[in-house]
């Protein structure tokens, strides 16, 4: 088990942390940042969380990518429901840092 984060995983974190998101939405595309997240970068929050929720309709997997010790990506499918078109709903894109990210404009339930 792993302690709390030193100064320097929180640097290291807070430098690459968007990367990977953005590898992730574009391996998985089209998929856009979800719910929480997705309001706070609309307001301007661009503050990482432990859980970055994503909607993406390359299938219908759900997935859990370690972007570092306690910080993931979870994927989930835009539509699960059997015999209905997954339908992702993008909103607006969000620049962070060198990374430019996209956001749903409406938050999934």
């Amino acid at each position: 088990m792993r302690g709390p984060l030193q100064a320097d995983d929180v640097a290291s974190l807070r430098a690459n942390y968007w990367t990977p998101v953005a590898a992730a939405l574009e391996r998985y595309a089209p998929a856009a940042i979800d719910r929480l997240t997705a309001l706070r970068l609309y307001t301007g929050n661009e503050s990482i969380r432990p859980q970055l929720d994503v909607r993406h309709t390359a299938s219908r997997s759900e997935w859990r990518l370690s972007v570092f010790p306690g910080y993931d990506i979870i994927l989930r499918a835009a539509d699960k429901a059997e015999g209905k078109a997954a339908a992702l709903s993008i909103g607006r894109e969000h620049q962070v840092g060198r990374t430019t990210v996209p956001f749903t404009d409406q938050c999934s339930k």
